[in-house]
């Protein structure tokens, strides 16, 4: 052990015991900061299965409630709209880079040490679980899950497959690890609540979803194979967080999913009126596959647009409209501001006939003619929502639109449901678009200058599209447009592989 390594006890319960004792007595952002430099101390050193299992059964329980402390501090000062406020994050994350550091330790013991099937089995359960805590604590605070998080526990999933200890029973002395009984069922508790992607929803109401996906997480159905029912998968050898739809590799190692037990059991215990909440309505829309919605469309006169699919087109689509649009109004002539739904049908010629039923994929033969960088819509009861007959294939979920035609502005949209099988040349997708004016402006922030989609709300509030990048939340943004003013990301609201969207601040 090199001297930057050295601990501040020897690896024995009591001596581990004797230097946690006088922490008690500190306030919790020191007692914090200490017990992260000796966890991360811990991370890098080669230890004996005895000691090191000595040192966790003391240091893990007073990890928990350390981190429960501070978690009930963040939740104490939220801001007014019920979210974690700028000045506090600091202690955010130091909650959440202690719970990522003993569940590397524990990850490290599996890989590092000889355990036996036992030992094995209860590693892995608690490893797993502390990281379940670490995706709920960085909902908590409105991070993005870092992508090596996933990578983890696909390492110890794999593990426990392969070594047949997915079902083996584990007996718990922690408290809160009591909910699951096997691996398994904690691993489905993770993949479950990672699918609720709960940024939207004030942080004192998180831990009544985390507990809800502890109570449904077993209706989880899990396949090995390739099935058109199963509407959610995740590649364990992979860094990305569990996606909707069917794997497109089929060299991976994936474990496919089917959420409607689990949406069933949730209207069993959750109101009508819970389900309709604007935090909960995208989690409950994403578990059922949108059918609500894409049930709803309209048998009307499919409208024709142009559009832009992935950010950087979208960007330079922008640009393009905002050139035009300067120039119209330099020139005296009107442009349009229109929202999506009130646009004006511009229909191509064989489609100048009314649909006269629902049935999608009617709409889908209908309108196999669609050139590169056409998109035909029908609209859904929820206005934000399409139905769309997209030129080309493979297109993913998550994926952002521009959708736009000469006389309006174009509006953000993003790609939420993806119909797989078709037998003309077009993707059929359920298209959800964000209102708002749409302006690309570039930004600094951090040490990079990049571009971004600023939306200017209907409700006078601004959110920000950037490319996924190492973006945190509380990182100043300073604004080509407004160089005067000081602004920052106030909160995540939605993650993916894609594009980060924040809602935006000024000091």
């Amino acid at each position: 052990m090199t001297p930057a390594q050295k601990l501040p006890f020897a690896m024995t319960t009591e001596s581990v015991a004797a230097w946690l004792d006088p922490l008690n007595r500190l306030d919790t952002l020191t007692v914090g900061h200490k017990l992260y430099s000796v966890l991360k101390k811990l991370e890098r050193i080669e230890l004996g299965n005895e000691d090191l299992a000595a040192s966790l059964d003391q240091l893990t329980p007073f990890v928990l409630h350390l981190s429960g402390n501070l978690n009930a501090t963040l939740i104490a000062s939220a801001d007014a709209q019920g979210f974690i406020s700028r000045k506090s994050r600091k202690p955010a994350r130091l909650s959440a880079q202690i719970m990522r550091s003993l569940a590397l330790i524990y990850c490290n013991a599996i890989s590092r040490q000889d355990l036996d099937p036992v030992q094995k089995a209860q590693t892995l359960f608690t490893a797993l679980q502390l990281f379940g805590l670490c995706l709920k604590t960085y909902t908590l605070i409105s991070e993005s899950v870092p992508t090596n998080l996933w990578q983890k526990i696909g390492e110890l999933y794999r593990i426990a497959a392969r070594d047949e200890l997915l079902n083996s029973p584990i007996t718990c002395k922690i408290p809160l690890f009591k909910q699951q009984k096997t691996i398994l069922a904690v691993l489905k508790r993770n993949l479950l609540y990672a699918l609720f992607d709960l940024y939207r929803v004030p942080v004192d109401q998180q831990a009544h979803y985390y507990a809800m996906a502890d109570r449904s997480a077993e209706n989880l159905d899990f396949t090995e194979e390739q099935n058109p029912f199963f509407n959610f998968y995740w590649d364990t050898l992979n860094s990305r967080s569990p996606q909707p739809g069917q794997p497109l590799n089929k060299d991976s190692a994936y474990l496919i999913f089917n959420t409607l037990a689990v949406t069933k059991h949730l209207q069993e215990i959750l109101p009508s009126s819970q389900l309709n909440d604007p935090g909960v309505n995208p989690v409950w829309q994403k578990l059922t596959g949108y059918w609500q919605i894409i049930d709803s469309v309209s048998p009307s006169q499919p409208l024709l647009y142009s559009i832009a699919i992935g950010l950087d087109m979208a960007i330079e689509r922008i640009r393009q409209h905002n050139r035009l649009s300067n120039i119209h109004r330099l020139s005296g002539r009107p442009a349009g501001f229109g929202v999506l739904h009130a646009m004006e049908l511009v229909p191509l010629e064989h489609q100048k006939r009314t649909i006269a039923t629902r049935k999608l994929e009617e709409f889908a033969q209908m309108n196999s003619g669609l050139k590169p960088g056409m998109t035909l819509l029908l609209p859904a009861k929820n206005p934000q929502f399409f139905w769309a007959q997209i030129y080309g294939k493979l297109f993913l979920p998550h994926l952002p639109v521009l959708l736009y035609t000469q006389q309006e502005c174009p509006q953000f949209g993003i790609i939420r449901s993806i119909q797989n099988k078709q037998e003309s040349g077009n993707q059929a997708a359920l298209i959800e678009t964000l209102p708002g004016l749409l302006v690309v402006i570039n930004i600094a922030l951090q040490t990079a200058s990049t571009e971004a989609i600023v939306i200017k709300q209907p409700d006078q509030n601004e959110s920000i599209i950037l490319a996924p990048e190492n973006f945190k939340t509380g990182d100043a943004v300073y604004r080509s447009d407004q160089p005067d003013k000081a602004f920052y990301l106030s909160r995540l609201i939605e993650a993916n592989d894609h594009f980060r969207h924040y809602q935006l601040a000024s000091d």
